[in-house]
């Protein structure tokens, strides 16, 4: 498995932690500098239709225009994500979805639902126990 892209998504949403949503994929959201709100597996497909489509993060709308390229693609937004963790929809499926968590960061991640800043730290602590148990739990 290919951890490399998870640590990319930690540092899109601790940079903004309005960008982390774990109940959609990807949607637009005016609250977010960038437009856009999504879950692990969205922002492992932007960052995969971003370098697809070589878009260069240095462009202030880059999330903007990979969004907009994912819209566009055939692909789903899981299989775009497994295919950055060369990972099976299985192994992902434990990360992707909070019913699947460990039990405590399920429970952390809803009391932390109020805070962006709490909930983007609760899900950067899940990517980085996933990481820890090699994609196990």
């Amino acid at each position: 498995m290919n951890f490399a892209p998870l640590e990319e998504v930690k540092r899109l949403i601790t940079a903004e932690p309005r960008r982390i949503e774990m109940l959609d994929w990807i949607s637009r959201n005016e609250y977010t500098p960038c437009g856009t709100v999504a879950c692990i597996a969205g922002w492992l497909s932007i960052l995969a239709i971003r370098n697809q489509l070589k878009i260069s993060e240095a462009s202030e709308d880059w999330v903007y225009e990979a969004h907009n390229g994912l819209e566009k693609s055939l692909s789903s937004s899981q299989s775009l994500a497994n295919e950055m963790l060369e990972a099976s929809e299985e192994e992902t499926d434990k990360l992707f979805f909070t019913s699947r968590w460990p039990n405590s960061f399920y429970t952390q991640y809803t009391r932390a639902w109020p805070d962006p800043a709490m909930r983007a730290q609760v899900v950067c602590e899940r990517i980085d126990h996933f990481i820890k148990t090699d994609g196990k739990e």
